[in-house]
């Protein structure tokens, strides 16, 4: 999905983009346009001398602004996808969607300002690469009620796994409830987050209902 043109010209009067910005947008896909074959072909393992992405990324997009995250993968409708997010820093999604406004049309590329959902497989390669959770099954979770409509999240994690780590615990967390709703969902629906240790001799008094294999959580995925 590409943002269209249409809806950068009803977005532009309320987004204050400095012309340093403005700049560096032109710049970046400029240079995308020129790298895209070498990019594609790079994260793919096709080349014998790869394009260093992360330097490549940090040169061309960070001037718009350091604090922008993105990622490659497979696309959805076309061969290839750039996910160009702002993450938590939501200040910067307003400057994300511009960038995206300004996109061309490609015959092989996809853009998306939030990570998209995974499947249960794909969510366990993201957690063996990018966290220290090794085996999801093992964890199960409960939905609780928050403010404004929103939803807690109560992760519950076996009582062997290391909970003196509370803080890459909570890291964990988070890469796996965007990985499973998609950053979207985890970024309008989820007011918080929590790691518990599953215990069956003494539960936790959070739990008002029994916990839940994390299959079940994907059907809020289909919320919008």
């Amino acid at each position: 999905m590409t943002l269209s043109h249409v809806y950068a010209e009803k977005i532009l009067p309320f987004i204050n983009i400095s012309s340093e910005q403005k700049l560096a947008v032109k710049a970046w896909w400029k240079a995308f346009d020129k790298d895209q074959r070498l990019i594609s072909d790079s994260y793919k393992g096709r080349v014998k001398e790869p394009l260093d992405i992360p330097a490549w990324m940090n040169q061309y997009l960070h001037p718009i602004d350091k604090d922008i995250m993105w990622e490659f993968g497979p696309g959805i409708k076309k061969a290839h996808r750039l996910v160009i997010t702002s993450e938590t820093t939501r200040l910067l999604h307003p400057l994300v969607q511009y960038v995206l406004s300004q996109a061309p049309e490609y015959k092989d590329w996809e853009f998306y300002e939030y990570r998209l959902v995974e499947d249960l497989d794909d969510t366990q390669l993201t957690m063996n690469a990018r966290a220290n959770w090794q085996d999801i099954s093992e964890i199960k979770f409960e939905l609780l009620s928050s403010k404004f409509n929103t939803l807690g999240i109560v992760y519950y994690i076996p009582a062997s796994w290391d909970l003196e780590k509370k803080e890459r615990h909570s890291y964990n967390a988070y890469i796996l409830t965007e990985s499973l709703l998609g950053e979207e969902i985890l970024d309008k629906w989820v007011d918080y987050i929590e790691v518990q240790v599953e215990t069956k001799n003494k539960p936790s008094k959070r739990i008002k209902n029994s916990a839940q294999p994390l299959s079940n959580l994907k059907k809020l995925s289909q919320m919008k």
